[in-house]
């Protein structure tokens, strides 16, 4: 009001100029201690994608949800849909900083580098042996945290061996998934969860029980699925009356789908795999049994079935007692049982080796394991069984949910999973560090022909642990993370300590007694002519004492240190 004198009827009007202005004074002040009054705007919500397009670093959507997983961003969870509140990611991004592309390698290229250590990255594997003071090398700690609780109950009430048993379950999941999965490796290179293992320990140690144990809820699985099958066939028998012809023909294109298959010849095996193109296990005990006499009927040709299923490529079968020839565009086919370590002997001498085949295989051989005693102060109880034996079940059951989808013709279509960026990146600085060293040696002479299926295998472990960490609830299973991979890693490493021991233990019993005695006389260093003396000891000749240094150099027993020294490494 710019008139000094104020009549009454301009009164309300002063009234309000001069509130107006003590408002303003007071903001001013407000100011001043920094408590301004800001009007409260209402939130804003970012759904996934808008906020991979507002962070600065536009991550990609399988990158966030490996966050979200992992607590490493706020979050809030509807249902199956993640919203993010802006002002939340604003404060996160102020106390935080998002990791390079440079960043995410370098730490991945930590992580392998702490692995170097495990001799499977050189250019030759020596075949030290562990001492008994050495602990189990088995990463307990990759394991969802449900899943380790559960063996470690199991392993308490039932004296389950947690190596045999853990394995097992890793091979139980591989089996309810089959096609209904994939992990993408690279480009269109992508891979189901296949794995052939042997369970391997003498007679005694508890192998059996843990398996089965795993397979219990798929065994059930296919019980419902034989008892439907009955149902079927007894309908379309009663449909068709007695006549024999008539029940065939309704009859014909009923097939029993069933995931485990124990007792079989080739061609059933395959007839099994074409009515279940989901994907099916041998399962087999004594496994060596089937190595033994698997040339007594089909001259390799099961062999040959479990070389091509391993690298997925398809399956035709032909015969003239067939009406429809067998076609498996992508064949599952999972393989676990057991053995008994002598045994495994005529499996490397059988030309195993040379084919190719037991380089697919994985050992799970636990390290200085004993026959364990049953605690008699322990009362056992059948309800602690049972309520681990039901969440196994509803593990393997949820698994078994998740869809297989076909395409018109019938073929597969599995799901395919990519890693995140950060798994990726691990995953690629691992593997090729692995090249790295295989490249060292030009002819490829020292370099084993194993290392070149482990990347396949922690491919296929990184999706089983996403699986694993899914039904537990640790995870999403739109992407396998960097955790995954990093478990995968640990569990690879873990099945190559196993091969290396067994390796050890084929060749130790193929030495003749003659050279396991020049072994033993020679020292831990030693030159040529002491190898020759040492020869000379036990009745060898200068020309066969050299034959077996170059034997001894070739399978790792001993190291040339310079010229004409050696080193044992036994």
């Amino acid at each position: 009001m710019e008139e000094t004198n104020i009549r009454f009827e301009d009164l309300p009007e002063a009234v309000q100029w001069i509130k107006n202005k003590l408002t303003e004074i007071a903001l001013k002040i407000d100011r001043m201690h920094g408590n301004a009054i800001e009007k409260e705007e209402p939130p804003q919500w970012f759904s996934i994608q808008e906020l991979c397009d507002y962070l600065p670093e536009h991550p990609a959507i399988q990158t966030v949800y490996t966050w979200t997983s992992a607590n490493r961003i706020p979050y809030y969870k509807e249902g199956k849909r993640i919203r993010f509140l802006k002002s939340e990611i604003d404060k996160w991004m102020l106390n935080s900083k998002l990791k390079s592309r440079d960043e995410l390698e370098k730490e991945a290229q930590n992580f392998v580098e702490s692995k170097r250590k495990n001799a499977f990255y050189g250019t030759k594997k020596d075949n030290r042996t562990t001492t008994q003071s050495d602990v189990s090398d088995f990463p307990l700690h990759a394991f969802p945290k449900k899943i380790l609780e559960m063996a470690n109950g199991l392993a308490d009430s039932e004296s389950f061996h947690i190596e045999y048993l853990l394995v097992s379950m890793v091979s139980a999941i591989a089996s309810a998934t089959g096609n209904a999965l994939q992990i993408r490796i690279k480009g269109g290179w992508t891979s189901s969860p296949i794995f052939y293992i042997i369970l391997v320990g003498r007679p005694g140690l508890g192998k059996t029980p843990p398996l089965d144990f795993a397979y219990r809820p798929i065994r059930a699985y296919d019980f419902q699925n034989l008892s439907k099958f009955r149902a079927m066939i007894e309908k379309a028998q009663n449909e068709k009356g007695s006549s024999t012809s008539a029940f065939g023909q309704g009859a014909s294109s009923i097939k029993l789908s069933k995931i485990m298959v124990s007792d079989f010849t080739p061609e059933a095996l395959m007839q099994a795999h074409n009515a279940n193109q989901r994907g099916i296990v041998v399962f087999v005990d004594e496994i060596m049994g089937m190595f033994n006499s698997v040339n007594q009927y089909s001259k390799g040709q099961l062999i040959e079935q479990f070389l091509t299923a391993y690298s997925g490529k398809a399956i035709d079968i032909t015969r003239c007692s067939m009406e429809i020839p067998i076609h498996i565009e992508m064949p599952c086919i999972n393989m676990i049982g057991t053995a008994q370590p002598k045994r495994l002997l005529s499996l490397f001498n059988k030309g195993y080796k040379d084919n190719g085949l037991i380089d697919r295989i994985l050992f799970a051989y636990p390290f200085g394991y004993k026959i364990p005693y049953w605690d008699y102060t322990k009362r056992n109880s059948s309800d602690a069984y049972k309520a681990l034996a039901e969440q196994w079940e509803n593990i393997i059951n949820d698994i078994l949910s998740l869809p297989c989808d076909f395409d018109k013709t019938g073929l597969v279509v599995p799901t395919i999973l990519d890693f995140t960026n950060d798994a990726r990146d691990l995953f690629y600085v691992w593997r090729n560090e692995t090249i790295l060293h295989m490249n060292v040696d030009d002819e490829g002479n020292e370099i084993d022909e194993r290392i070149m299926k482990t990347h396949l295998s922690v491919a296929r472990f990184s999706l089983i642990f996403q699986i694993m960490k899914w039904t537990c609830n640790e995870a999403e299973l739109d992407y396998v993370d960097e955790d995954s991979v990093k478990s995968a890693i640990l569990l690879n490493e873990y099945f190559e300590n196993c091969y290396n021991r067994i390796e050890k233990l084929i060749k130790d019993d193929g030495i003749p007694e003659q050279k396991k005695l020049f072994l033993g006389n020679i020292k831990s260093s030693f030159t040529t002519a002491d190898a020759i003396q040492a020869g000379n000891e036990v009745g060898m000749s200068e020309r066969a004492t050299m034959y077996t240094l170059a034997q001894f150099l070739s399978d790792g027993y001993i190291k040339k240190t310079s010229r004409g020294n050696y080193e044992k490494l036994q």
